[in-house]
C-alpha cells in the first residue's frame, strides 16, 4: 500500500522522533510526556475493525519511551527477542507494506514483516502527568519471530 505525501511526512517526523527518544533513554532523561504520535491509523484497519464491530479508541498511533525502552532492553536482547533500534526506527514508514493481522486472542492488530511483530492495542489507557487519561491505539514489539506464528487461528489477515 502507498504512503500519501502526509502520511510520508508524519512518519519521517516520527522516525527523527524515535530517535531523540532512544538517546534520551540511552541518558536516561524521561520526558514529562513521554507519550507521541507516530501517525494515522490505517484506512485497512479502520475499515476491519468497523467490519468486524472492534472499537478503536483512536484515529492516531502512538508510541511512548516506556515501550522504547521495553523493546529494546538488556533482558530481551538476551533472549534474542528485542527489537533492533534500527528497525524499530523505521517502523511508521515500513508499516504501510507490513501484513496486518488482527490477534482475536489479544484482541490486538499485529504489524509483520515477519521478523518483528509490532503489536497495536486499539484501545489502550494512557495516563499523563496530570492525570488526564487518553485511550488510543499503541505501538509496542518483539523481534526473533517465527513466520509460522501466523498461521495459527488466533491471527486473521487483513
Amino acid at each position: 500500500m502507498a504512503m500519501t505525501i502526509k502520511q510520508e511526512k508524519e512518519a519521517r517526523v516520527a522516525v527523527d522522533l524515535i530517535q531523540a527518544v532512544w538517546e534520551s533513554i540511552q541518558n536516561h532523561v524521561w520526558p514529562d510526556n513521554p507519550f507521541f504520535p507516530i501517525g494515522n491509523v490505517e484506512k485497512r484497519m479502520i475499515d476491519f475493525a468497523k467490519t468486524e464491530s472492534i472499537f478503536l479508541a483512536s484515529e492516531i498511533v502512538y508510541m511512548d519511551y516506556k515501550q522504547i525502552a521495553h523493546a529494546t532492553r538488556r533482558f530481551k536482547k538476551q533472549k534474542g527477542i528485542a527489537v533492533d533500534i534500527n528497525r524499530l526506527k523505521e517502523f511508521p514508514i515500513s508499516r504501510y507494506k507490513m501484513d496486518l493481522f488482527y490477534d482475536r486472542d489479544s484482541k490486538n492488530f499485529v504489524y509483520t514483516d515477519y521478523k518483528a511483530k509490532y503489536i497495536i492495542s486499539p484501545a489502550r489507557e494512557l495516563k499523563l502527568r496530570n492525570n488526564k487519561v487518553l485511550k488510543v491505539a499503541f505501538v509496542t514489539a518483539v523481534d526473533n519471530i517465527k513466520p509460522l506464528e501466523f498461521t495459527m487461528k488466533k491471527y486473521k489477515k487483513i
